[in-house]
């Protein structure tokens, strides 16, 4: 009587290892390979991306908080430090909201 080895899963076939540690370079490629492969098979050849946030206020809103602080009004040092780090972002959103309004063509 011979004991003949289970034959092993292949590696893209076994789950446990795909979801493991181990694994993460290839969920990276896939994350990578799959987009390439769907914009080839929709012949898209150029993209524009947009980053933004939900946590940016808008210039208005930011300077008006700004102001608050100025005027002593301010609910802590922290709030006021925090506030004047997100003010640059602020207007990087005003920057990114123009091209999203332009007519498309």
């Amino acid at each position: 009587m011979t004991d003949r080895l289970k034959p092993a899963t292949l590696a893209y076939q076994n789950e446990p290892f795909l979801n493991s540690p181990d694994g993460r370079i290839l969920r990276i490629l896939a994350e990578y390979s799959e987009p390439f492969a769907r914009f080839r098979r929709e012949q898209i050849q150029d993209t524009v991306v947009f980053f933004g946030s939900a946590r940016f206020q808008s210039m208005e809103d930011a300077e008006s908080n700004l102001a608050t602080i100025r005027k002593g009004d301010a609910k802590s040092d922290d709030y006021a430090t925090n506030l004047k780090r997100r003010r640059p972002p602020s207007t990087w959103h005003a920057t990114t909201k123009m091209p999203a309004s332009l007519p498309r063509c």
